[in-house]
This record gives structure tokens, sequence and C-alpha cells, in this order.
């Protein structure tokens, strides 16, 4: 009788264990790093692109449709973001911009972390310089932009 007493009160104190850990998993994490890995390279591609049109035309792009899809592609994007192209501060960039869900920003901020210092900003609109993330909206999704310099730009 006491091997069943102790049996049972191992049982619990494992039941109780790993009831007490589950909540330290972070299920999104798993989810906001694949999606850093399937945009990081894409990012880089869109440099080399913008940097393979000017070498081969002598000048800078107006738009995307000018260099893409002939020397690159745009990243993979998540749902709720649309790329745009500009120029400012001296500089060229393409933008992601739109809402995105907490996931995704995670994402985002992963991939902002393994790209250059100021090459990569996540801000509330196009063309910054420094970074500024966005405090989500009531609806979980937060309105950013995310910023990709295909070029220096002046401070």
């Amino acid at each position: 009788m006491g091997q069943l007493f102790l049996v049972l009160v191992s049982i619990s104190l494992s039941a109780a264990l790993m009831l007490s850990t589950i909540s330290y998993l972070n299920p999104g994490a798993g989810y906001a790093s694949k999606w850093a890995d399937r945009m990081e390279p894409g990012v880089m591609r869109l440099r080399d692109g913008f940097s393979d049109y000017v070498d081969a035309t002598g000048f800078a792009p107006a738009a995307h449709a000018d260099f893409i899809p002939e020397y690159t592609f745009l990243p993979p994007t998540p749902q709720g973001l649309t790329w745009g192209f500009g120029s400012a501060h001296g500089g060229y960039y393409s933008c992601a911009s739109g809402t995105a869900s907490e996931p995704i920003v995670r994402a985002l901020v992963i991939l902002e972390r393994r790209q250059s210092p100021g090459s990569f900003i996540l801000n509330d609109s196009c063309g910054e310089r420094t970074a500024s993330l966005p405090a989500p909206g009531s609806n979980g999704q937060t309105a950013l932009a995310v910023t990709v310099w295909l070029t220096g730009y002046s401070e």
C-alpha cells in the first residue's frame, strides 16, 4: 500500500512540474523565426538586384518594375504588407507597409537584428532612417512600414 502511495505522489509531482513549465513555452517563437528565415535571403537578393540594375544601366531605377523581375524578385511578403519603392535622404529604398500580426512583427524584429545597422528599419512610415516600432492597435495588428535601404543615405 505504501508503494502505491509513492507512485501516486510521484505521478502527481511529475504532472505538476509539466503543467508549471508549459507556460514558459512560446508557440509563436518558431513561427516568427521561420518567417525571418524565409524573408532574409529575399532582402539580400533585393539589394543585389538593385545593384545589378545600376551596374548594367548606369542609373538608378524609378520603380520596382524597372528591375523586378529581370534582376531580382521581391522577398516573401506576409499577409497585410505590400511593397513600394522610393527615394529619400539621398538614397533608394524598398518598403513593405501595411498591418501585421504579432508573430509577423516579431519576425521582422528578428530580421532587423540580423541586418546591418540602419539598413532595415521598422517604423510607422517608409523612408525612415531610425527604428521606432509602432505600438499594436486594439485589434492586435500593428500598422508599420519596413524600409529596406538599397543604397546608403545621408544623415
